[in-house]
């Protein structure tokens, strides 16, 4: 699916070769191509340690820093969004790359740490305030 293959290249470095049967015009060609970033793409995370919080969650969530937030436009404290799992709670739920995280459960974060403690000690669900193309919004992660 569409979906599918977004998510697979998505999950891919900046840099990696990636090995492609491309059908075109009734012929079926293969090539190579290397992942690149997607033009207006936050640079989530780029350079930045990642480290993910609660398996059950389905995403990896990144310290912000100064460039990133820049580039999203946001004037701070959060943590990003670096990807989300095909499927994970946190796609379910409609969390997108690139997204900020501001609060978890109303209280700030600023750090992959604080996002982490907060998650840890919630229920089954959690709610966000997520900066998104200069709005916030508020999101309802249900986890299992």
């Amino acid at each position: 699916s569409v979906a599918g293959f977004r998510n697979t290249i998505a999950a891919m470095d900046t840099g990696d070769t990636v090995r492609l049967l491309v059908s075109r015009d009734g012929d079926r060609l293969q090539m190579e191509a290397e992942v690149g970033e997607q033009p207006g793409e936050a640079p989530a995370a780029q350079g930045v340690e990642q480290a993910p919080i609660r398996t059950d969650t389905g995403w990896t969530l990144a310290d912000l820093d100064e460039r990133t937030a820049a580039s999203l436009g946001s004037e701070g404290p959060g943590v990003v969004v670096a990807s989300t799992d095909q499927g994970g709670a946190a796609d379910r739920s409609g969390l997108v790359r690139g997204d900020i995280i501001v609060e978890v459960d109303r209280e700030p974060v600023s750090s992959v740490d604080e996002a982490r403690r907060l998650v840890s000690a919630s229920g089954g669900g959690v709610l966000l305030l997520v900066w998104r193309g200069g709005h916030t919004i508020f999101i309802l992660l249900e986890l299992g």
